[in-house]
């Protein structure tokens, strides 16, 4: 069953047959149940399920609505199924509100707050905490890293105050510094997560081979000239579910990863390398970029399928320039 199929059946309210065995509930009594003991609690409790309203919008990933009873119910959506099911009275005065940012990462240390060094997060948390009268969290959908811009992030958080997300934008706009904006903002279910519930994400490298422009130094990264034949072909090998060690950063389980689109774009001397999957690693990117732009000069005698298989950092330790790499889009 496609994931369109299964949301159009969702929404008429058939839930329960839908269920995957290896399903993981988390109730309102906020007690965790997994597989076999999560189907039959939730086969016992119909009433859970009884007047549910699922909103049709946009997303892929999850499915979200109310319940007779007022509960706030989120269902996550995999291989054709309901892998995931979440309960939860709202809290009563609080709305949460979803914005898309653009930033500038120049003068960054990332997006996620850190101790004593400028963050994106730190910015839109302290702004809106103003606001609220209380501190309040910003969730973001990528934690991109220093130097990294965004022109389509995505954040929530819970609003205590009664204000519009239009007026909620202007507000913040007037008094963020001028590397950050706000350029949409909307009223999300309780439960909307900007993290949690991303189905895929877009990200574009920015490579000039042409001469040095001082002027674009902050947005691109000028290596000089290459084959683009072979770039095209080299991304190519990129499309896929792969393990990813060799243009990892970091200690996580898994690097495991889907690349569900890789191209090459051109207008003159600009480069654009286009990537878009369900998630990255630290670095994956930039390491990816670095590879695929000296493979294209001459400058590695490996191809992007043999540096994969290798799982190996030894050939892919070079970090093409942050300056390039900028968070397009996130699609839910």
């Amino acid at each position: 069953m496609t994931i369109q199929e299964l949301r159009a059946a969702l929404l008429k309210g058939a839930v329960l047959p839908h269920l995957d065995p290896r399903v993981s509930l988390l109730g309102e009594d906020r007690i965790a149940r997994y597989g076999e003991d999560a189907v039959a609690y939730l086969k016992t409790r119909p009433d859970l399920f009884e007047g549910v309203v699922l909103y049709l919008d946009e997303a892929r990933a999850t499915v979200s609505g109310t319940n007779a009873a007022g509960l706030s119910v989120k269902l996550f959506l995999y291989g054709g199924m309901v892998d995931r099911v979440i309960f939860k009275r709202p809290d009563p005065g609080k709305t949460r509100i979803r914005m898309t940012v653009a930033y500038d990462g120049t003068d960054f240390f990332g997006f996620q707050r850190q101790a004593e060094l400028r963050s994106v997060q730190a910015e839109l948390e302290g702004m809106v905490s103003h606001v609220n009268g209380e501190r309040t969290a910003v969730n973001g959908a990528s934690r991109t890293d220093t130097g990294v811009h965004a022109v389509g992030q995505v954040v929530h958080f819970d609003s205590v105050r009664d204000l519009s997300p239009e007026r909620w934008m202007t507000i913040m706009n007037h008094a963020l510094p001028d590397d950050v904006r706000i350029v949409a903002a909307e009223q999300t279910h309780p439960l909307f997560h900007a993290r949690f519930d991303v189905f895929e994400k877009e990200y574009r490298y920015a490579v000039d081979v042409g001469a040095y422009d001082p002027l674009r130094r902050r947005q691109a990264w000028f290596p000089g000239p290459l084959d683009q034949t072979v770039i095209e072909r080299e991304i190519a090998k990129v499309v896929g579910t792969h393990d990813f060690t060799s243009f990892s950063k970091g200690e996580k389980d898994s690097k495991v990863r889907t690349i569900k689109e890789a191209r090459v774009e051109r207008e003159g001397d600009r480069i654009t390398l286009v990537f878009v999957g369900d998630g990255f690693l630290h670095n994956m990117i930039r390491l990816l970029a670095a590879s695929l732009v000296r493979i294209a000069q001459g400058r590695m005698d490996a191809d992007m399928e043999e540096l994969i298989a290798s799982k190996s950092r030894i050939r892919t330790q070079e970090l093409a320039p942050a300056a390039g790499l900028c968070l397009m889009r996130v699609d839910y």
